[in-house]
């Protein structure tokens, strides 16, 4: 049996025989092909008048000198003729009809190269008729060769037409004629008669409209053979339109047996009896308001065929463009209508323009087609509504400096005028103008029509004469032309003068001086000398006394004559025999101050100096005595006296420090905190008075009060070593007693408080301490905080402790403190005090959630850990009972637990039990365990507790091998079996996807397969599917089946798995001589 290459083959061979042969042929025709008989120019052939010729240009060729005409491109492959005219008149040769695109010229000569072009044309019309055409007028005997070429060397069937034909001319008589009625005549003549009938076919344009303006006697003017000439006759019609005169221009658009001489036409000219139209002109909507309109029409006296244009200038007072939008600058009036117009629209500003309203004259400076009857003009006003501006000063500086500094003068509208506002100024200040202190540039502010505002300077002018204080210039709106002053009206500048008054400092020399007759110099200066003499008033203070007491003065003023920078006085000290050197002041001063200055000024506005008198008096000592102690309670006193050494010149003040367990102004009168002893004494003294209470102030540890008086300080003098004296008050009153109280007797665990108060019996004149002992449930520090005793100030019946709870979040019962007094100092306690409070528990009972760590765990021993955790600790146990579900399977078969139950033990927050993952030998894939809360004792679940620990599966997901069984399978029906096997047992389906390829045809066509796919069965590790062949009549090579894997499902392919089953063919050969009998 021979196979589809070999049958593929023998087709070959037959197809190359054949190309083989067409081939050869196509050569013999094309060795054959040859060019034109008349393709050179000595082979042209001769035609005769009005002669037609049919003829094929290919194999067209080019002679070396042959001349390629003055038109088309690249004009080769010609082919030649000749003619020679009987007589002298229009040659007429084309080429219409040809199918190719043709270039024809007209040549003159010898009969040889190079010849003379008389005539060339390549398209009749250029880009639509790609045929040629040519008329010369030709002389008898002369012979003309007509060469027929292709554009661009193109060729193909040639259709050439030559005639000798008659010239025609047109002629006109009867021209101009009027619109009603006249007549003209077209006359068409010919060169000489013709033995056919000559139709000369007409075309009519010009601005007359045929049929509306004018008609004529036909559209073609025949020539009857024999004949020389024919005509047709043009007739005006009447309108009553007016039209400028019109024309008909009459063209030959054809000529039947004959030639157009060169361009023929002829125009007729139809003069209209209809007046030429006026046009006046009309307003409507005036006045009108700014931002309002009107309408200017044009209106025709009579129509007209042709559009008017009515030409308009535009004046008066309001300004195009500005009061007003442009207008069109004319009116259209479109043929055969009588009016048109136009809008003017005024513009909405905030220009003053007047009380008289603004016109808009509107003229007529043109008429095309019309003529203006007489002076046409209109008038529009437009009513102003804008008020009269009014005007505001502003000055740019308040101030400005001497030296020619400039400040602006503006005038400002409160809106813009179409006048010109002139405001008119008055000057007045303290500054004089005209060059003196100032210059202004101008009296007056003119602000331009259209503007808002414009401006005038003021110029400082430069002296240099101190002049005090600075000078102002006040400009004041004094009238306004075309405008009212507004507000404000004035402004003022400030001149500000540039020469300083000279200053004054005090400088001191020759201090500190001797109080024995030393004397020191007070100096006067100026910062520049005046022209004035200045006098500068003097003040005298400080500690030393003047007028011949500690020291003398030579004068109360120092007087700096004119032209003089400075003077001076001076001082002298005055001997005596008393310290006078003060602690905090030291030695006498002088100061002496400015008071006053006549014609100048004190520097910095404080000038003072300050002469220092140096003591040489010995400073004296004190000492304190006491009498009168020890003294009753109850009014009974007792003196304290402070003594000097030696007088002093100075007062010198003893100040005194009270300690002692006595309150001053309560157990004694208050006394002075201090003894001043004056100049010239020697001593001062206080009484310490008791004070009646029923305070209770013997000390337990001091005993009866005492006065301690020492001295703190002393002033001008010196403390003669540690002055010291003690008083004591005898007291008369009872010991008092303590009692305790709690309030409230029951307070919150979470920061709640209580209060004991310890009470006396009487107030006490001293503290009184109370100490404590505590007790009961709670646990101090832990449950709460307080302190361990109180002090009863002196004076106060009571006192407070404070206990405050601290907070836990333990679950537990009420406690309770009970509180005892310890001891008491400077009191008793009342018998046995006690009192109890209670700390009531705030806490909810606890709640539990449960997590888990060490998830996922290993199949192979793994351990995670459950724990349950409380929101808060319990004084109690608290047990949790938990279930297990999931995937995986308990009891040992996949994992085990520590416990079903975890015990949280009280004050622990947390308790666990473990869970230990089983191996075994399947693969299952990751398995959960789902841990969830049941019961919980002493405790409530919080929410709904659940977990999830993963088992992670030691065993890999099992791969899948392909294997084939019953290959080769016959084509009639034979059965090959595809098997899937597992590497391992797996607890779940397997599900394994098959591809199909090969050179067999599945689907019923060349085989069926059982299935796409097999499923192994979990803990099975193999299924197959099988491949039937399909039994058909073609003969065929024996076909293949690959099977792959292309997905699997809970496992994975091994490696790269393919089987490929065979399908041997059953069908009998055919023989060469068959097969190409049946390829026929």
């Amino acid at each position: 049996m021979k196979n589809y290459s070999s049958m593929l083959q023998k087709c070959v061979n037959v197809f190359s025989i054949v190309i083989i042969f067409l081939i050869s042929v196509l050569n013999a025709t094309m060795v054959m092909a040859a060019p034109p008989d008349n393709d050179n120019l000595a082979d042209a052939i001769t035609m005769t008048a009005n002669e037609s010729v049919l003829q094929s240009t290919a194999e067209a060729t080019q002679e070396a000198s042959e001349g390629l005409g003055t038109c088309g491109y690249n004009a080769t492959a010609s082919v030649w003729y000749k003619f020679t005219p009987t007589i002298t008149d229009n040659l007429s040769i084309n080429t219409v009809g040809s199918g190719f695109d043709t270039v024809l010229s007209v040549w003159t000569g010898t009969g040889t190269h190079p010849l003379t072009q008389v005539a060339c044309n390549d398209d009749i019309l250029p880009g639509t008729i790609y045929q040629s055409q040519v008329s010369i007028p030709a002389t008898s005997g002369t012979t003309y060769y007509i060469r027929i070429a292709g554009h661009n060397g193109t060729t193909g069937d040639l259709e050439l037409y030559l005639s000798m034909q008659r010239l025609v001319t047109l002629n006109l008589s009867g021209s101009p004629m009027a619109e009603e009625g006249e007549t003209a005549t077209v006359t068409a003549t010919l060169s000489g008669t013709s033995s056919q009938d000559v139709t000369v076919t007409l075309g009519f344009t010009g601005t007359a409209i045929y049929g509306s303006d004018y008609t004529s006697t036909g559209t073609q003017i025949i020539i009857s053979a024999g004949n020389l000439s024919g005509s047709v006759t043009l007739t005006g019609l009447t309108d009553n339109i007016y039209e400028v005169n019109e024309t008909i221009i009459v063209d030959i658009i054809d000529v039947k047996n004959g030639v157009e001489d060169g361009v023929q036409q002829q125009t007729a000219t139809l003069t209209s009896e209809d007046l030429k139209p006026t046009v006046i002109l009309g307003l409507t909507g005036s006045p009108m308001n700014e931002g309002g309109s009107a309408t200017v029409t044009a209106t025709l006296s009579n129509p007209s065929y042709l559009a008017i244009t009515v030409n308009l200038g535009f004046t008066g007072s309001a300004t195009n463009g500005t009061d007003y939008n442009t207008p069109p600058t004319s009116i259209e009036i479109a043929a055969e209508t009588l009016s048109n117009s136009i809008t003017l629209t005024s513009v909405n500003d905030d220009l003053y323009e007047g009380v008289v309203a603004e016109t808009i004259i509107v003229d007529i400076t043109g008429v095309t087609n019309a003529t203006e009857s007489g002076t046409q003009k209109v008038t529009a006003e437009i009513t102003e509504n804008d008020p009269k501006p009014t005007v505001t000063l502003a000055l740019d500086k308040s101030s400005i400096n001497e030296i020619g500094e400039v400040a602006t003068v503006t005038a400002a509208l409160s809106n813009p005028s179409i006048y010109l506002v002139t405001v008119n100024l008055a000057f007045t200040g303290t500054a004089t103008s005209g060059g003196t202190d100032y210059t202004a540039s101008g009296t007056s502010i003119p602000i331009a029509a259209g503007t808002l505002s414009n401006a005038i300077t003021l110029t400082s002018v430069h002296d240099e004469l101190y002049e005090g204080e600075n000078e102002t210039i006040i400009v004041t709106i004094n009238a306004v032309t075309n405008g009212s002053a507004g507000d404000p009206n004035t402004v003022t500048a400030m001149i500000t003068d540039d020469d300083t008054q000279p200053t004054v400092t005090l400088t001191l020399t020759n201090s500190p001086l001797a109080e024995a007759g030393g004397v020191a110099t007070v100096t006067a200066t100026l910062s520049n000398p005046s022209v004035d003499t200045v006098t500068v008033a003097l003040g005298f203070s400080g500690r030393a006394v003047g007028s011949g007491t500690d020291y003398t003065a030579s004068g109360n003023n120092i007087l700096i004559p004119a032209g003089a920078l400075n003077n001076t006085i001076t001082l002298t000290g005055v001997d005596d025999a008393l310290y006078e050197v003060d602690d905090t002041l030291g030695h006498e001063t002088i100061i002496v101050d400015i008071v006053g200055v006549t014609n100048a000024t004190e520097k910095d506005g404080l000038q003072q100096v300050t002469a220092t008198i140096t003591d040489d008096d010995a400073r004296p000592t004190v000492t304190l005595g006491l009498t009168g102690s020890p003294f009753a309670e109850d009014g009974g006193d007792a003196t304290v006296t402070a003594t000097l050494s030696a007088e002093a010149g100075i007062p010198v003040t003893v100040n005194l420090g009270f300690t002692g367990t006595a309150i001053s102004g309560t157990d004694y009168n208050a006394p002075p905190t201090s003894i001043e002893i004056a100049v010239g004494t020697l001593s001062e003294s206080f009484t310490l008075t008791g004070k009646p209470d029923e305070l209770y102030e013997v000390d337990d540890t001091l005993g009866d009060e005492i006065i301690i008086v020492e001295i703190d300080t002393v002033t001008n003098a010196t403390e003669d070593g540690e002055q010291r004296v003690t008083a004591r008050i005898t007291d008369d009153d009872d010991r008092p007693t303590v009692t305790l109280a709690v309030d409230p007797a029951t307070f919150n665990e979470t920061g709640g408080t209580t209060t004991v108060t310890a009470t006396l019996s009487a107030v006490a004149g001293i503290p009184v301490t109370v100490n404590f002992g505590f007790s009961g449930t709670a646990t101090s520090g832990t449950d709460y905080t307080a302190g361990t005793s109180i002090v009863i100030p002196a004076g106060e019946p009571s006192a407070t402790l404070t206990i405050t709870s601290e907070h836990d979040t333990q679950y537990e019962p009420d406690e309770t403190i009970v509180v005892d007094i310890a001891s008491v100092t400077n009191a008793d306690e009342d018998g046995e005090q006690r009192v109890t409070a209670t700390i009531t528990d705030d806490d909810n009972q606890p709640t539990v959630t449960l997590s888990v760590t060490g998830s996922p765990m290993a199949e192979d021993g793994g351990v995670a850990t459950v724990t349950a955790t409380l929101s808060n600790l319990s004084v109690e146990d608290v047990t949790v009972t938990l279930s297990f579900s999931g995937g995986a399977i308990g009891f040992g078969v996949d994992y085990t637990h520590s416990g079903s139950a975890i015990l949280i033990t009280a004050g622990n927050p947390t308790g666990s039990i473990t869970i230990t993952g089983k191996n075994d030998v399947f693969y299952e894939g990751p398995e959960d365990i789902l841990v969830d809360i049941i019961g919980v004792t002493n405790g409530t679940e919080n929410g709904d507790q659940q977990v999830i620990a993963i088992i992670t599966d030691a065993e890999t997901p099992p791969k899948v091998v392909l294997t084939l069984t019953g290959s080769p399978l016959a084509e009639n029906g034979g059965v090959a079996t595809v098997t899937a096997f597992l590497t391992n047992l797996s607890v779940q389906d397997v599900t394994v996807t098959l591809g199909f390829s090969g050179t067999a045809t599945g689907g019923g066509t060349d085989y069926t397969a059982s299935g796409t796919s097999l499923i192994i069965a979990a803990m099975n590790v193999t299924n197959s599917i099988t491949l039937t062949g399909v039994n058909d009549a073609l003969i065929e090579d024996d076909e293949t089946i690959v099977v792959d894997i292309t997905g699997v499902t809970n496992g994975t392919e091994s490696g790269m798995q393919q089987v490929t089953a065979t399908i041997t063919d059953n069908d009998p050969e055919i023989d060469s001589n068959s097969y190409l009998l049946w390829t026929k």
